[in-house]
């Protein structure tokens, strides 16, 4: 069975709540492409970040409108363009980020399989 609505609960309080269409605004879209002319400067492009340039692949992500990164790629040719939109695991993250009073153990799997 696949759940309609997820809840996100941070420190025994409810935080976030919707659908997972309503929830993707926590997260950036995983954009990547592959160029037929060498990449533009795109650390300039609006809602971009972690991006990575190598030859002419790109890979970033990238919150808020996708037109600024259309339109920059678009001018560069674009030869393939892959979109994906956040996982459930990577909202998540999103919303919690880096917890630093969450006290880190070993790895469950880890531990499980005796490593």
């Amino acid at each position: 069975m696949v759940c309609d609505r997820v809840a996100i609960l941070r420190k025994g309080r409810l935080v976030e709540t919707g659908t997972l269409a309503e929830l993707r605004h926590l997260a950036a879209l995983s954009v990547e492409a592959t160029l037929t002319r060498p990449a533009p400067d795109l650390s300039r492009v609006p809602g971009v970040s972690h991006l990575r340039v190598e030859g002419n692949r790109v890979r970033c992500q990238v919150l808020g409108s996708v037109e600024p990164i259309l339109q920059a790629l678009a001018e560069a040719g674009v030869e393939k363009l892959l979109s994906r939109e956040p996982s459930l695991e990577e909202l998540f993250l999103a919303h919690y980020g880096a917890v630093e009073d969450t006290p880190v153990g070993p790895d469950p799997v880890e531990a499980a399989a005796g490593g």
